[in-house]
């Protein structure tokens, strides 16, 4: 169980604690656990066909509530609490490093992950592409007579980033942990920076 509820139930008597048998819906998976726990420790009479029902239906409730955050958050559905789940940098932050600043640091930021998990197949080709994407973007801005929105040709970049590189090297359906984004979040901000510096002062 992730929450203990055993010093508050254990407190409850008899009749309060039967809520959880007749009422359980209204309440967490845990606590209801706890409180079947409880009505053994006082060897009180437990229906196993109830008790195996309430199961089934909260079961069935936290399936639908994980559907549920998966579809309202895409970028949240392969992110688990396990501990023996690697960590890596997420899907949203794959995202939102391409989309701000450049998918050349959306590449990095997969290449770092396939280096965590000893893969090596496809770290060339994604840190390639960052590059070439990047000099694309440069030479679209330069020559195009068409002026896209910077952060529209990110995304797109994003997008190839998620869907070819993330799905096919790392795996669509991979579950894994967060890791922290504080490093590169300095390190992309700082090269930023010097990027704009250099290029406002120092080309005309």
């Amino acid at each position: 169980m992730n929450k203990d509820y055993s010093p508050f139930i254990s407190k409850m008597d008899n009749q309060q604690l039967n809520v959880y048998l007749t009422d359980y819906l209204k309440y967490e998976t845990d606590a209801v656990e706890c409180a079947f726990k409880e009505f053994e420790r006082r060897g009180l009479p437990l229906d196993l066909e109830q008790v195996k029902r309430i199961r089934s239906e909260m079961n069935l409730r936290e399936t639908r509530k994980t559907e549920q955050l998966a579809a309202s958050n895409f970028f949240a559905k392969n992110i688990v609490s396990d501990q023996s789940a690697p960590q890596l940098y997420s899907e949203r932050a794959l995202f939102m490093f391409s989309t701000l600043l450049a998918p050349l640091f959306g590449s990095v930021l997969i290449y770092l992950n396939l280096k965590s998990l000893g893969k090596r197949e496809g770290s060339f080709f994604v840190v390639n592409f960052g590059f070439i994407y990047l000099a694309i973007v440069i030479l679209l801005n330069e020559y195009s007579p068409i002026r896209l929105p910077v952060y529209l040709i990110n995304a797109f970049g994003a997008i190839i980033l998620q869907y070819w590189f993330w799905n096919k090297y790392i795996g669509r359906d991979f579950k894994y942990r967060t890791r922290p984004i504080w490093y590169p979040l300095v390190v992309g901000i700082c090269l930023f920076g010097f990027f704009i510096f250099y290029t406002s002062f120092f080309v005309e």
